[in-house]
């Protein structure tokens, strides 16, 4: 199924291998799948939003953290956002894939703890 492909598409192959990721997964099947109406909305919205223009515009302090091995946002993209924005500051937490938070929430909350007190 392609929700199935989408998500292991979200970890990084040492990810797939971790305990973590086990658990992420079963926690993923507990759940009920999204309506489908409802998920292709979203995804037209992803393909047709393009909000790049407005990122320049951003004036508050931004973070983005994210996998050195993340599939969905990848370090070209990073590295164009970073050209993009003024006051922005990037973190890439190694061997992650896009969602660093739940697969090293220790090292991305030390992250997010020292952009939010510096």
């Amino acid at each position: 199924m392609i929700l199935d492909i989408f998500f292991r598409s979200l970890f990084s192959m040492k990810e797939r291998e971790s305990a973590r990721f086990k658990w992420v997964k079963e926690l993923r099947h507990s759940d009920a799948l999204p309506d489908r109406e409802a998920l292709k909305c979203f995804l037209e919205i992803l393909e047709k939003a393009d909000l790049r223009d407005r990122i320049a515009s951003m004036i508050c302090p931004l973070q983005f953290v994210t996998g050195s091995e993340d599939y969905i946002c990848p370090r070209a993209i990073m590295d164009w956002v970073a050209g993009h924005t003024h006051n922005a500051r990037f973190d890439f937490i190694d061997g992650c894939g896009h969602l660093p938070f739940l697969v090293e929430a220790k090292e991305y909350n030390r992250l997010l703890e020292d952009f939010l007190l510096n």
